[in-house]
């Protein structure tokens, strides 16, 4: 963890800005933006569940479809 004591007369914004620059410095702040919005590959495994789910999921709505059985406001 990151903190800075304050000094004998040293104003509010000047610890502040000590403070703000030692975060700086360590990097952490940078580290965690750039994983920010990283999304971790899918494995093949995981991958290929999530491809038959789907056809089965397209296999059922097609069959409804021509089965008259979905509503007509749930079609695209």
């Amino acid at each position: 963890m990151i903190y800075s004591v304050r000094k004998d007369n040293e104003t509010f914004e000047s610890l502040f800005r000590r403070f703000q620059k030692r975060i700086q410095s360590s990097g952490r702040v940078k580290s965690i933006k750039k994983i920010r919005f990283m999304v971790s590959p899918l494995s093949k495994n995981l991958a290929n569940k999530r491809s038959v789910k789907k056809r089965e999921i397209a296999a059922r709505r097609d069959y409804l479809i021509k089965a008259g059985k979905l509503p007509s406001d749930e079609i695209r």
